[in-house]
């Protein structure tokens, strides 16, 4: 048996493709989007058909698209800065959709203390976070007024809708040999790649 193959993502890999150090940036853009894809939206469809009560475990797998899209659209590099991060990223997400009121923009943090931190460390959700899948937006107030309702189903449709937008930026952004967006990008994906 020979050397296994370095998974790039989950139809990238050392047997089937060229090495990272020779990928343009098409290549970056390519590998990235089935990384998401595969490794996080796909996974986290899958739960939602399969599981109908794998709310917890979707919304871990969708709480880390927000600050990793965030690093990437900033091109940072450094390790650290969650939170800052996590906000910036659902902002991106939801901060243009009609649901998204100041209210709700009021307790970003509370969705990432209890949301990501919670499921991360402690594997539930907080006590201001509650899950309800009739729901008809991926997230509202919480009638008491403090807390929020998350609907994980619909916010695998809203994560897939921005990382599409996101991806046809950048694509327009490399086919014309510029951009903030796409050297942002590049620059972030190098860093993690150990390009």
């Amino acid at each position: 048996m020979g050397p296994l193959p370095e998974f790039y993502s989950p139809n990238f890999h050392s047997a089937n493709y060229k090495k990272p150090s020779d990928w343009t940036k098409e290549d970056k853009i390519s590998v990235f989007l089935d990384r998401v894809e595969g490794w996080q939206l796909g996974i986290a469809d899958l739960l939602s058909i399969t599981i109908p009560s794998a709310g917890w475990p979707v919304l871990r797998l969708l709480f880390s698209y927000f600050e990793m899209i965030a690093k990437y659209q900033y091109g940072f590099v450094k390790k650290r800065e969650s939170s800052r991060y996590f906000q910036l990223g659902l902002e991106s997400v939801f901060g243009k959709e009609e649901f998204f009121s100041e209210d709700l923009k009021s307790k970003i943090n509370t969705i990432y203390e209890e949301g990501r931190c919670s499921l991360y460390h402690g594997g539930s959700l907080g006590p201001n976070l509650k899950i309800l899948y009739h729901l008809r937006v991926p997230m509202c107030e919480n009638t008491n007024g403090i807390g929020v309702i998350l609907n994980p189903r619909l916010f695998t449709v809203s994560i897939r809708r921005h990382l599409y937008v996101y991806i046809a930026k950048l694509r327009e952004e490399a086919d014309q040999k510029r951009g903030n967006l796409l050297a942002n990008f590049e620059k972030r994906f190098d860093w993690e790649s150990g390009i």
